[in-house]
């Protein structure tokens, strides 16, 4: 199984299917989480592709500090919770 993605924008979106497919996105921030990585993943609907497998969808944002190089910021939230309605 290839578990990554090339979009057109050439960057790597990774994802992991299991019981439930994982769609991650990462970002690097100067210092403080900015909640980008989260809200790209919602507002580009790169989980769109994944719908037709029947399986719970998780997004995944995480931010890594450009000073520290650590994980300043992780949100994650189930697919079917963004929009109930319509999540079919």
């Amino acid at each position: 199984m290839q578990n990554y993605s090339t979009e057109s924008t050439g960057c790597v979106k990774f994802w992991v299917q299991r019981a439930r497919i994982q769609v991650f996105e990462f970002k690097v921030v100067e210092l403080e989480p900015e909640g980008k990585a989260l809200a790209q993943l919602k507002a580009k609907d790169y989980a769109a592709k994944y719908r037709a497998a029947g399986v719970p969808i998780h997004l995944v944002g995480i931010e890594f500090s450009k000073e520290s190089r650590r994980v300043v910021g992780f949100e994650a939230q189930r697919l079917g919770d963004l929009c109930s309605p319509c999540a079919k």
